[in-house]
């Protein structure tokens, strides 16, 4: 394996080279904590840094230091929850049941990129190459066996502990070539430095959720399949027709484990090996073109960032597009060097395509993200290849050799992402299913709705070139220096690689890609922050180059006491909690009603009624503007935002104005149904209202209506606490909408007048 010429390491650079570096670095430094956390007013990263080692009693009752030690020594409060080491024991057959897919795919992934023979690698490159392709070869055989109905404890285990023995008898039989690079003590450092981010992340992903859309779909659309026993279509859950590689994943967990609750928590620790994967795949990818240094801080960057320890311990699909796409990537660039030289790259190439296939897989964008930026370099690159005189010779010569290329390259991708396509083709009739509407249309789905979904997911007006200029860069600064999850090191470092001597056109093609991924982000989506978090091992690419391309001991020094502080005030940014909910040691049984009760509180009060059999055991919930169903432990029906209301379909005329049906025709759809009770989430029925659009259809007068018509007693009583929002805690907006849409939600309570945020009423039996 060839590498490109080190430049000696006494080659000098003009002194205001260093000068500039060191210039950008602290004046970046210095903005970057002077932030306020857009998603955390009015904090700023400064006090927070300030509050490690300094009580603020508006921020915590102690230096957030102290915080550390009571991570790894939890305090037994008596007031408190249930905490310490005597609940470690928890975790471990979650973590057992990670393993073993992970080890599984691994032993996959090596036996697809040996017996393929798909390129000639090391074994510190199979460890990340390997394991993400084998956790995409996992995830397309939990959706076939899904779809045959074959979610069996048994079939899953065996096959996983098959693939993991198979792995490791062929690296033994085939002896991978080495060219290892020894890791030197000062190497070792760096490793063990990124240790408490990946404990960190260990305890953090075996937490129950708490983000609504793991609960409405991530883990949502599992659960349903899991307990259905089959991947079928749901009509009622738009997302679940999304490629869904991470939730495949997820849905292994749920089968390995033998539960949908904890299986689900099982399958996030899966989920969240992949930044440590992407880290180990950052630090062989840079050693290969640069040095170990630069490596090892790539590496270190990457782990040390807020996002990736956020996309880590919440089920996102992010974090799976990340390490696919950082994958794709690496091996691309591998393989249009082999090309250049003149190797055979056939294997290497199918393995981008497989890379590339496989982050459309977790997320439709990887379609313009990473398939079409690396077919164009692909083409590109054998374009070039060809001398000018047999360009001039045959100008068509040159076209069978490229399609060959591209040909191998779309294989994979075909071979990643295809099923999932194929699926919805058959399902719905549109392999893109609910995207491209007007041209594929798709069952259960009409115009209004795909308009509905447009308008949700639009990109955000652009306007003027001017204003579209001045929002691009406002925008890249939030990215760089705003954004609460940010790290200091990343852009901090990246812009040092823009002098480095080695290498520089890999430099250019990285930060060109990284471009690239902005403009597509800002100019093609909706503009969530999490869907740039894909670019982050690109940007850590280039900052561990930049570090590492110090030419002096000044700034070299000055790079590694950065990293020191920022590493530092990373940890501390996590344990705060504003990276997202960690359990770490805490009972994970009381975790698990202590996050429903603070996410879904109505579903969880439910879920008390049915334990202690206050209602009965065969109890079915109709959900009306709620959505988020993964924590609720009795029977329910549910439908989305973008899907249509079951309220509606079962009660309406149909006709212009919605008048109820035959009270008659309701009562035998709720019989035909089991439906007993109906919760209705005002609260986020407002959320979407001034959002997304919701039907007219629900309304409080719908339910008097109802109610007159004797289908629903009166609303059970919910305990203090629930139900009710001061309408003073409300924004502005929020009151004058309800105001003029459902003052009947406004009720006197306390001496104030507060929002009803939740009903249910009881389903009335035969008059």
């Amino acid at each position: 394996m060839s590498r490109d010429p080190i430049i000696a390491s006494n080659v000098q650079r003009p002194w205001w080279h260093e000068v500039a570096a060191l210039a950008w670095l602290a004046a970046f430094l210095v903005s970057f904590f002077a932030q306020e956390l857009p998603n955390n007013r009015p904090l700023t990263r400064h006090r927070l840094a300030l509050s490690a080692v300094v009580t603020d009693p508006e921020l915590a009752t102690q230096p957030l230091l102290f915080d550390l030690f009571d991570a790894l020594d939890p305090p037994q409060d008596p007031n408190g929850p249930p905490r310490g080491w005597r609940y470690l024991g928890q975790r471990l057959p979650l973590w057992g049941t990670a393993t073993l897919i992970l080890a599984g795919g691994w032993g996959l992934g090596v036996l697809l990129m040996l017996g393929f023979r798909l390129g000639t690698w090391s074994f510190w490159e199979i460890l990340p190459l390997g394991s993400l392709l084998g956790l995409s070869g996992i995830s397309l055989i939990t959706l076939g066996l899904g779809l045959c109905g074959v979610l069996w404890q048994p079939a899953f285990v065996g096959m996983l502990i098959f693939f993991a023995v198979a792995g490791v008898i062929t690296v033994r039989q085939t002896q991978p070539v080495t060219r290892e690079w020894a890791i030197a003590p000062r190497e070792w450092l760096w490793l063990l430095a990124a240790g408490p981010f990946l404990i960190a992340i260990a305890f953090g992903s075996v937490s129950p959720p708490t983000d609504f859309d793991v609960q409405e779909y991530h883990l949502g659309g599992p659960k349903e399949w899991y307990q259905n026993g089959q991947i079928a279509f749901l009509p009622h859950n738009v997302y679940t027709n999304f490629p869904f590689l991470t939730e495949m994943l997820l849905l292994a967990g749920m089968a390995v484990y033998g539960d949908w609750y904890w299986g689900g928590v099982a399958g996030q620790a899966v989920l969240a090996a992949f930044a440590p994967l992407t880290a180990i795949g950052l630090w062989q990818a840079a050693r290969r073109w640069w040095s170990p240094r630069a490596g090892l801080f790539a590496a270190f960057v990457f782990l040390s960032t807020p996002w990736v320890y956020r996309i880590s311990i919440i089920a996102y699909a992010e974090g799976g597009q990340t390490a696919y796409l950082f994958a794709a990537l690496w091996v691309t660039l591998i393989a249009l060097e082999r090309m250049r030289r003149g190797e055979p790259a056939r294997g290497t190439l199918i393995l981008s395509g497989l890379f590339a296939g496989s982050t459309m897989a977790c997320k439709y964008p990887g379609l313009i993200s990473v398939v079409v930026p690396l077919s164009a370099a692909i083409a590109v690159a054998e374009l070039r290849s060809r001398t000018a005189a047999t360009l001039a010779a045959s100008r068509l010569g040159a076209i069978p050799s490229t399609a060959q290329s591209l040909g191998w390259f779309l294989l994979g991708v075909a071979v990643a992402v295809g099923p999932w396509l194929a699926k919805n083709a058959i399902e719905t009739g549109n392999p893109v299913y609910p995207l491209a509407y007007s041209i594929f249309g798709g069952y259960d789905m009409d115009e209004q709705l795909a308009e509905k979904w447009r308008n949700g997911h639009a990109t955000p007006h652009l306007g003027s070139v001017p204003n579209a200029l001045r929002s691009a860069v406002g925008w890249a600064w939030d990215i760089a220096a705003v954004n609460d999850w940010q790290s200091p090191l990343m852009f901090g470092f990246a812009v040092w690689s823009i002098g480095a001597l080695q290498a520089r056109r890999k430099i250019g093609a990285l930060w060109l890609y990284a471009g690239f991924l902005f403009v597509f982000w800002w100019a093609g989506t909706h503009r969530i922050d999490r869907f740039w978090v894909p670019m982050l091992p690109v940007i850590a690419w280039l900052a561990g180059i930049g570090a590492a391309s110090a030419p002096r001991r000044t700034m070299r020094w000055t790079a590694v006491a950065v990293m020191v502080a920022g590493g530092l005030f990373n940890l501390l940014f996590c344990l705060t909690g504003l990276g997202g909910y960690n359990a770490g040691l805490t009972d994970l049984n009381y975790a698990e009603t202590l996050t429903a009760r603070i996410t879904r509180p109505e579903i969880a009060w439910l879920n008390d009624q049915v334990a202690t059999e206050t209602l009965p055991a065969d109890a079915r919930v109709l959900f009306v503007g709620e959505a988020g169903h993964f924590p609720a432990r009795f029977r329910y029906l549910y439908n989305t935002v973008f899907d249509r209301s079951l309220l509606e379909e079962w009660c309406a005329t149909h006709t212009e104005g919605g008048e109820l049906r035959d009270a008659a025709e309701i009562r035998a759809v709720f019989a035909q149904h089991g439906v007993t009770h109906i919760l209705v989430n005002w609260s986020e029925v407002l959320r979407y209202r001034l959002t997304y659009g919701y039907t007219d259809f629900v309304h409080p007068l719908r339910f008097a209506a109802l109610q007159r018509a004797g289908l629903l007693g009166p609303p059970l009583n919910l305990p203090d606490g629930l139900g009710r929002r001061r309408m003073a805690s409300l924004s502005d907006g929020e009151r004058q909408h309800i105001v003029t849409w459902a003052p009947e939600l406004i009720v006197p309570c306390d001496g104030e007048q507060c929002f009803v945020t939740a009903q249910v009423f009881p389903v009335t039996g035969e008059k």
